[in-house]
């Protein structure tokens, strides 16, 4: 049988100094470094390590088993489940100190429940769908979203997040209007 030509290598050196470029741009906010799916099929366990050494701030997975393996490999910053929870794993997001990513209500009375029967909280984050239609919660469920969140004993709202669709296109007002809308829907 012979062999395919096609081969991906990447210089774990470039990938840091890449890296150490965006963190000089976020003017000192954290930096989420995304490694889910095997870091895009380029080694999430390696890749994550390296990115740890050179100053990541957090880590952003696809699912809870991902989370799971950085967690055995050594990586202690914090891990984003970002495609969503299922009840099902939820015990995991506290055996292996999880952040979800939630982008509705349907597993907020479950996790509560862990949490009290745990003694302890858990820091969620809200993703709210910014024209990609891909995840998230509707701009308008926002506030109702906030309030049953902190309403419920062991959890923590510790950030919403989105994702902007053309957030590369500087000719394009799309992340401006966004930002515009998420600001006023948190003053009312």
């Amino acid at each position: 049988m012979v062999e395919s030509l096609n081969k991906v290598e990447i210089s774990l050196s470039a990938l840091c100094h890449n890296f150490s470029s965006l963190r000089a741009k976020a003017n000192g906010a954290d930096v989420l470094a995304m490694v889910k799916a095997d870091a895009y099929g380029h080694g999430m366990v390696e890749c994550a390590k390296a990115l740890a050494e050179a100053g990541a701030d957090c880590f952003g997975v696809a699912e809870a088993v991902e989370g799971e393996l950085l967690r055995n490999s050594g990586i202690r910053q914090p891990i984003f489940i970002m495609a969503g929870i299922l009840p099902e794993i939820i015990p995991t997001l506290f055996d292996h100190q999880l952040t979800p990513v939630l982008v509705d209500d349907s597993c907020l009375a479950r996790l509560s429940e862990e949490a009290v029967q745990r003694d302890l909280k858990i820091a969620t984050h809200l993703k709210v769908d910014a024209g990609m239609g891909r995840q998230g919660c509707a701009l308008s469920e926002l506030g109702r979203l906030i309030e049953k969140i902190v309403s419920l004993p062991g959890l923590i709202l510790g950030g919403i997040m989105a994702h902007f669709p053309m957030a590369d296109d500087p000719d394009s007002s799309s992340t401006a209007d966004i930002t515009a809308a998420f600001c006023r829907q948190l003053e009312q």
